[in-house]
Order: structure tokens, then C-alpha cells, then sequence
């Protein structure tokens, strides 16, 4: 069984159809392999993260791949008073994984930062800096503050890295979060660890999925999507569910 991770957890939450494939499947035997553009982002991604971890020079990185290793490598890293910056840190709770960008200490708790190759702020990724921050909860750690590193809309070439960062502060938005992925957790591992799939639903949601052709919209010509008032889906839904219960 593979392990839950940030994406198999929100993804359940948001579909566990959707949740138990990744885990069970893996993302790439679910949605294929990623397009060239797809790639070309997620090389972005990587080239932004390197410049980040370039402003923690005193920081330590956490670069073994394999999970179990790398999360007792953490561990010891996290237990080291002497150590104040650490780097991809991993941990791993009841078959949960979280990787954090980058960790300051704080006193008794640690400075949780989440690393976006976007200039924008999204709510999706105060998701992200709440998964990770839970999974570090469970491991017995403190988070005092949880903020995103974005990239600056006043950066131009030439300018040094520090000045290609921005930081944005959600400690309020991600520690209440945590509190609600907190009694979700053993819910996704349970939903995620069965035999057998759980029969998908029709949600709005379903729209974006990349594989709603493959599942509930499976050999429908004209579906429901395709109309005004597919916004309204919820609503239709649950009148039919009261009509016929």
C-alpha cells in the first residue's frame, strides 16, 4: 500500500473515488504521465524551490530519497538544539507523508514555510501548508507560524534572490485548519486503505477532474456539465435525492 500523501489526503477530501485511486494506482498510472507543459512547470517548480533553499545557507537539506531514512534523518535533525534551518524535511505518521519546504525554530515550536513557484496567493495553498503542518503536529512537534513564499511581482532579472520572494503570512488561516485535517486524518488513511473502491458521486467538482470521462461521466454524451445551470448541481441533486427517497 502506498503511503498518503498532500495529494492523495486533500484529493480524498474532495473526492475519496478520486483519493483511493492515487493511493492505491499511483497518480501517474491514474492521469498518465505529464504532458510538456506539465513538465515544464514542475521544472519551474524545482528551479524555484533551489533558489529558496539558496537564501538558508546555514540551513540543513534533507536530500535522501528513500522516505523511512530520510524521515529519522529529520528526527534527529529536529532533536538537534544546535540546529535552527532545516530543508525538506520529512515526516511520516500511520502511513501519512508530508516533505516541509523549509523549518526555522522558534523557540519550542518551528517556522513552517511552503515554497510556490506563483505570484498569486490561493486558498488551495493554505490546504498545502495545513496537510504538512498536521502530519508534523502528529509527529510531536509545534508549529508557531506557517507562511508562503511566493514569487514578487516587482522581481526583475538581474536583482538578487532575496529579492525574488515574497512572504505571506496565514499562521491563523493554516494552525485552524489543522485542527479540521486533524479529525479527518484517520478517516482519509481508512478510506484509502480499503479493498474495494468507493462508489464516485456526482459533484460539481467533477467538472475539472481529469478523469470524469473515465468515471461517473463514463459514456455520456451530454452531461449535465454541459448546461447554464450546471452550477446549481448540488441543488438539483438533493431535490431529486428528497424526491425519490
Amino acid at each position: 500500500m502506498k503511503n498518503v500523501t498532500k495529494e492523495v489526503f486533500l484529493n480524498t477530501l474532495a473526492c475519496p473515488t478520486l483519493g483511493w485511486l492515487m493511493r492505491t494506482m499511483g497518480k501517474e498510472a491514474i492521469l498518465g504521465k505529464p504532458s510538456l507543459d506539465q513538465q515544464f512547470k514542475m521544472d519551474q517548480g524545482l528551479g524555484v524551490h533551489q533558489r529558496a533553499r539558496g537564501l538558508h545557507s546555514d540551513g540543513e537539506l534533507v536530500d535522501e530519497k528513500n522516505i523511512a531514512i530520510a524521515a529519522e534523518d529529520t528526527e534527529k535533525l529536529m532533536n538537534n538544539p544546535n540546529i535552527n534551518v532545516i530543508m525538506e524535511g520529512t515526516f511520516c505518521y500511520d502511513g501519512c507523508v508530508a516533505k516541509a519546504d523549509v523549518l526555522k525554530r522558534i523557540g519550542e515550536g518551528w517556522h513552517l514555510i511552503e515554497v510556490k513557484s506563483n505570484a498569486n496567493d490561493k486558498d488551495e495553498f493554505i490546504d498545502d501548508l495545513a496537510y504538512t503542518a498536521t502530519i508534523i503536529k502528529r509527529c510531536g512537534y509545534v508549529i508557531s507560524k506557517a507562511t508562503l513564499l511566493l514569487i514578487s511581482k516587482e522581481f526583475r532579472l538581474g536583482m538578487p534572490d532575496e529579492k525574488l520572494f515574497i512572504d505571506v503570512n496565514h499562521t491563523n488561516e493554516v494552525l485552524e485548519r489543522v485542527e479540521v485535517f486533524d479529525q479527518q486524518l484517520e478517516t482519509v488513511v481508512e478510506i484509502t486503505s480499503r479493498e474495494a473502491k468507493p462508489s464516485p458521486e456526482l459533484h460539481y467538482e467533477c467538472k475539472e477532474c481529469e478523469i470524469f470521462k473515465e468515471c461517473v461521466g463514463e459514456g455520456i454524451e451530454n452531461h449535465i456539465f454541459e448546461l447554464k445551470v450546471s452550477n446549481k448541481l448540488s441543488e438539483l441533486t438533493s431535490s431529486l435525492a428528497r424526491k425519490f427517497s
